[in-house]
């Protein structure tokens, strides 16, 4: 992202704060155990933001615990915004040359392989 699209400190710190509660909740989980991290309060409320969020999405998204980028990449998908395929492509790959595997790994790489499709349309 070039310095045009820095988030705001504001959207920063909402996005933060909506994406550590959607972090927090005690997602469900499928038949193999593999959590489904999608629609929450939390998400929505991060996807109500529209493209506001997008620049934050993807400043939070390198540095996030699984769990949260699994959040995020959720969102990043419903938002559509071609903004953050370099991000995602970035960190799914990371995610899927990982050695060992969690369960919120595995739920990132869903979510993230799912938000591209969705950006990419």
């Amino acid at each position: 992202m070039n310095k045009q699209e820095l988030p705001s400190q504001d959207v920063l710190k909402k996005v933060r704060q909506l994406i550590t509660q959607c972090e927090e909740a005690e997602p469900p989980f499928d038949s193999l155990g593999t959590p489904y991290v999608g629609i929450s309060e939390e998400t929505q409320n991060v996807i109500d933001m529209g493209s506001t969020a997008v620049p934050a999405l993807c400043e939070l998204l390198p540095t996030a615990t699984a769990h949260a980028a699994a959040c995020i990449a959720f969102c990043l998908g419903r938002l559509g915004d071609s903004r953050a395929i370099p991000v995602l492509e970035q960190m799914l790959a990371r995610y899927e040359n990982k050695k060992d595997k969690s369960p919120f790994d595995y739920a990132f790489i869903g979510n993230a392989r799912e938000a591209l499709q969705l950006i990419r349309g």
